[in-house]
């Protein structure tokens, strides 16, 4: 089953990878994570998260934002440079 297949029958788990693709704009999954997330909105779905998958989802934006603004993929790199100032001023205002 995919989202839009999602009859809103009973409660639906939305996992981090929902708002995870949807804020980051992953190209094969956002019109479908954004529409998901309207129905929910719309109260056609009822729908739990946790604090967990919050969490994973705020790491997963600030790690997407480091990358951005270090131009790498490289996890070590992004970890080293959050704990600089100057880069960690630029990711926490994007968050």
């Amino acid at each position: 089953m995919n989202l839009g297949e999602f009859s809103g029958k009973a409660d639906i788990f939305v996992d981090a990878n929902i708002f995870t693709y949807f804020a980051l704009g992953t190209p094969a999954y956002q019109d479908a994570c954004a529409e998901f997330l309207n129905r929910i909105e719309d109260k056609r779905i009822h729908a739990v998260t946790s604090d967990f998958v919050l969490n994973e989802v705020f790491y997963a934006l600030l790690v997407g934002k480091g990358s951005e603004l270090l131009a790498t993929t490289k996890i070590t790199r992004i970890k080293k440079q959050l704990m600089q100032d100057a880069v960690s001023r630029g990711l926490l205002s994007s968050v």
